[in-house]
Formats: structure tokens, sequence, C-alpha cells
């Protein structure tokens, strides 16, 4: 399963719209309440017949606070999904990272 943290830029975005939501609602940062408010926007997966709602630990929420371990990429959604924030301009993206390769096309260098 493939997983996401946030970039620096991103975790800036995350504290700031915490900070908001925290005048809201009254939760502090590290609350209980956000990973169980997290875990009502899993997707719901069916198990004989059942339907079962996943469910976020606050161990996870406080990883992806924290933006130096990954997270699996369905929790880290639903954090963003939580703060109103879009999980792409959070997510620290690998492709980002990746620097541009040459190649020869027809004897000359070029750089994709």
């Amino acid at each position: 399963m493939p997983s996401l943290k946030a970039s620096s830029e991103g975790l800036k975005k995350v504290k700031e719209a915490i900070t908001r939501l925290s005048v809201e609602k009254g939760w502090a940062k590290y609350d209980e309440y956000w990973s169980e408010e997290a875990s009502k926007l899993l997707p719901k997966s069916t198990t004989s017949n059942a339907e079962i709602e996943g469910s976020v630990s606050r161990s996870t929420w406080s990883r992806f606070l924290g933006g130096k371990q990954s997270i699996k990429a369905v929790y880290f959604k639903a954090f963003c999904d939580l703060l109103g924030l879009n999980w792409k301009e959070i997510a620290d993206s690998p492709i980002n990272k990746i620097p541009p390769t040459k190649k020869k096309i027809n004897n000359y260098a070029c750089i994709r």
C-alpha cells in the first residue's frame, strides 16, 4: 500500500489548519478527536457482507503531524480531508526529488 508524508511547506499548511480548527472545535492538537473524525472519512470496506469502518490511531495522527515518517496514503488523505486541505498540495512528492536524466536522441543529449 502506498504511503505519504507531508512536505515542509505542507506541514506549515497543516499547522495553520489545525490552529484554525482547534479554535472552532475546541480540540487540542493531540486530542483523540482528530483521529476519531479522520476514521469516519476512511472508505468503507466490505467483509463477509458487513460494512466495516476502519480506524486511525492517535500515533498515526502524531506521525502525520511530525512529517518525518510516511503513513498509509488512505490515512494521509483522510487527515487532509478533515483539515480541509488538498492532499496533493500537502504531500512530499518523491517525483520532485528525482533529478532529470539525460537521454540521447539522434546523438543529441536531451534532458527529460
